[in-house]
C-alpha cells in the first residue's frame, strides 16, 4: 500500500507497527525462555511497550494498531 499512500490515492492504512510487533515477540520469547511468563499469566512485560495483556491463556495483545499516512510511511522500509 506504500506507493498508493505516497501518491495520495489512499489517505491512510491501519496496521500494527512492525517494529513494535517484533519488539513484543522478542520480549515474550525471552520471558518464556527465562520462565518468567508462566501459564495463567494475565500480562507480560514488554520493555518500551509496557505490560501487554495475555488473553485466552496464550494470546498476547499488542495494543492499538498504527496508522500509516503520507507523513510517516517513508520511515518504514517495506
Amino acid at each position: 500500500m506504500k506507493p498508493y499512500v505516497e501518491k495520495g490515492c489512499v489517505k491512510s492504512v491501519v496496521l500494527w507497527n512492525p517494529v513494535d510487533l517484533g519488539c513484543a515477540a522478542m520480549h515474550v520469547l525471552r520471558s518464556v525462555a527465562d520462565g518468567t511468563l508462566q501459564p495463567g499469566a494475565t500480562s507480560v512485560k514488554a520493555g518500551k511497550l509496557g505490560d501487554l495483556q495475555v488473553i485466552n491463556g496464550s494470546e498476547i495483545l499488542l495494543g492499538a494498531p498504527y496508522v500509516f499516512n503520507k507523513e510517516n510511511i517513508g520511515q518504514f522500509d517495506f
